[in-house]
């Protein structure tokens, strides 16, 4: 599983430091991030999987960190688990 330092706050657009949340548990790993920003009622595994690429890239992920990110064996399945 994937985990960061930083979080994304996809509504300010900026990242801000663990040591500045409040609680542990507002903490989350980035496959629950990601699938916390993906439109709701995709259906089929493509669109789902097209909708992560598309959280990554508006997250402002590097090229190279999209990539690993997409071509890593257990980042998909771990976000396809997490979304709802």
């Amino acid at each position: 599983m994937v985990k960061i330092r930083l979080i994304w706050s996809f509504k300010s657009k900026k990242t801000i430091s663990t040591k500045s949340l409040l609680r542990k548990e507002e903490i989350m790993d980035y496959a629950q991030i990601v699938a916390n920003n993906m439109k709701k009622g995709l259906e089929n595994e493509s669109e789902k999987i097209s909708e992560i690429s598309r959280v990554l890239l508006k997250a402002g992920t590097s090229a190279i960190q999209h990539w690993h990110l997409m071509n890593d064996s257990d980042f998909i399945p771990d976000v396809l688990s997490c979304y709802k």
